[in-house]
């Protein structure tokens, strides 16, 4: 427990140091990034071109410069109402090579062939996924709301509009871009007797659409344990409707999932909906008992638009029926049909702060609040009952650069006048600015997470292991959850092959406890040091090497390496959601 409290203070003490010192603002708009390619050429060229004096600044952008777009919400007022005259995209190349920066030649013919490869989106694809379009009249209201639907898209990594005046008065917007390169190969041995391979397409044909293809197989008996497929179409028939199908191919278990579903992407739509069909099946050896079961739903919402953007006003509702073909004998599954209503209040937009990509995402950050009001009432074979909840979420700047996200959570069923099936759920994140140590940018973040449940059902479990921010690898599995994730990023200006390289010291604690007495306690603990390796360009996900001590219920410690894929974590935006419970309904 030394070392776990000589840690703890170092975290507090570079938390302390930097609130303190720091008083650089949060940068907010848009991430124009350098491409130092050809800069000479075009500084030149660009003193008698009006277009390239538009375009200069916005590619050929110093990353360590202040935007010059003040608030997302005001970027284009300006030019409110004015005509566009004309729409210009402008495509760049994946990645920038430099012949002057001293790069290995072989390294600068590996990017080449990377560019050569790439299906850039087709302009057809790029042109539909656009808000606006020549002779419209300019909402700038659109022009965000379409800034943050293509960086939801997650296929590039740059993304600027630009607006210029033209000399009939009328005004040309300008859409530059850098996509992210659109393969990913990795593998992974989950255990002795059991490895995933992955395949990931996020740009398949130029057409934007993403797929990936996981097969499992036995290293050790070189057999095929199954695989499963994934496949989405993120704007069908140009309505900015996405379709989604996954297959999953296990012994003892499987899946199938085809959803339609258009999100809310107000204010260019007033009306979001969607339909979703699933079946699912476990037998051993995946699971003790066998279990066959449908899923059908359906959902809309409509936004209101009596308040001033990003903020509106919600209503929805939202329909699913479970039925089960084959069900375990004596326990309470049930077929059933749940109806969920919704009204929600939103604001939502994103805030650029340079650096958050080595350990989130992005560089953005939601910025806004969400809160919905949901009310229901399940019509079930066994039992009929109503439900509540709430839920919020909203993020505030404590201090110029001083971040804190939060989600708050309160659900429950009512068997007559008493609760059941209920649980609150708090979920508070803390970013800290950055401060500068010698060619070392630091910042930390710290996340808890808290559940209490009561009157839960037996099937009813919290796995700490679908916790992307917590690192340990335990199966630690319960009804009620304290957990504390600290981390302290120290980023260098170093990189490896384009690779952003940055080290970090981490403290992961958790607390899990079993209302039904299946299990004891868990007390978890974890300390230790790690090398992250990311490109901003591919969709590749961390390349993390750590080394820590573990605890774990105050046993001897255990020291543990590991080199990891890991995923990228994800703040969840503020715009309107699907109604559903924070537990989905099994």
């Amino acid at each position: 427990m030394k070392h776990a409290i000589l840690t703890f203070l170092f975290l507090i003490l570079t938390i302390v140091a930097v609130w303190s010192k720091s008083d650089d603002p949060i940068t907010n708009g848009i991430n124009y990034v350098m491409n130092r390619d050809l800069v000479s050429d075009v500084q030149d060229s660009m003193q008698d071109n009006r277009f390239l004096k538009r375009v200069y600044p916005l590619i050929f952008r110093k990353a360590d410069q202040a935007s010059t777009v003040p608030e997302l919400d005001r970027d284009f007022v300006e030019w409110e109402g004015k005509q566009i005259s004309g729409v210009n995209i402008i495509q760049q190349e994946v990645f920038e090579i430099n012949e002057r920066s001293g790069r290995i030649q072989l390294f600068n013919d590996v990017l080449r062939f990377a560019n050569m490869i790439h299906p850039k989106t087709r302009m057809s694809i790029l042109e539909h996924n656009l808000f606006v379009s020549e002779g419209d009249s300019l909402n700038p209201d659109l022009l965000v709301a379409n800034l943050q639907y293509l960086y939801d898209l997650g296929l590039y990594s740059e993304l600027a509009f630009s607006i210029g005046d033209t000399e009939d008065e009328s005004i040309e917007i300008d859409l530059s871009m850098r996509e992210k390169f659109f393969l990913q190969m990795s593998a992974k041995l989950l255990n002795s007797r059991k490895m995933q391979v992955r395949l990931m397409d996020r740009n398949f044909l130029g057409l934007g659409h993403s797929m990936k293809h996981v097969w499992y197989v036995d290293p050790r008996d070189r057999e095929s344990l199954g695989w499963e497929t994934a496949y989405t179409y993120p704007n069908m028939l140009s309505r900015f409707i996405k379709g989604d199908f996954s297959y999953l191919s296990l012994l003892g278990q499987g899946s199938l999932q085809l959803g339609f579903q258009r999100d809310f992407l107000y204010p260019f739509y007033s009306d979001f909906g969607g339909l979703d069909f699933g079946t699912e099946h476990s037998a051993p050896p995946q699971d003790s008992v066998m279990v066959k079961k449908r899923q059908y739903g359906a959902w809309y919402a409509h936004a209101f638009s009596n308040l001033e953007y990003p903020r509106y006003l919600y209503s929805a509702l939202a329909l699913d029926y479970i039925e089960h073909q084959v069900s375990p004998e004596g326990l309470s599954w049930q077929d059933s049909f749940f109806a969920l209503g919704c009204l929600g209040y939103s604001s939502s937009q994103y805030r650029y702060n340079q650096g958050l990509s080595s350990f989130l995402d992005s560089d953005y950050l939601p910025n806004g609040h969400l809160f919905q009001l949901l009310y229901g009432y399940e019509f079930g074979e066994l039992k009929q009952r109503p439900f509540l909840g709430v839920h919020g979420a909203f993020s505030s700047y404590l201090k110029p650069g001083h971040y804190l996200y939060t989600k708050v959570v309160w659900d429950s069923y009512f068997d007559g006048s008493e609760a059941e099936q209920s649980f609150i759920a708090l979920e508070p994140v803390y970013i800290s600015p950055s401060q500068r140590i010698g060619n070392m940018e630091v910042r930390s973040l710290i996340r808890s997470r808290i559940i209490k449940s009561f009157k839960t059902l037996a099937v009813q479990t919290i796995k700490l292991s679908d916790d992307i921010f917590f690192r340990d690898g335990s199966e630690a599995w319960g009804t009620d959850l304290i957990s504390l994730s600290m981390e302290s990023d120290f980023n260098t200006a170093y990189q490896i092959f384009g690779f952003q390289l940055s080290i970090f010291n981490y403290i992961d604690m958790a607390v899990m406890d079993d209302d039904w007495g299946r299990k004891k306690r868990e007390h978890l603990y974890e300390q230790g040091l790690g090398i992250r390796l990311r490109n901003p360009g591919l969709i590749w996900d961390f390349i993390e090497l750590r080394t820590g001590l573990e605890y774990k219920n105050a046993n001897d410690p255990s020291f543990s390496v590991s080199l990891n894929l890991k995923p990228t974590r994800i703040l969840d935006d503020f715009r309107g959601k699907k109604p559903k419970p924070y537990y989905s309904r099994k």
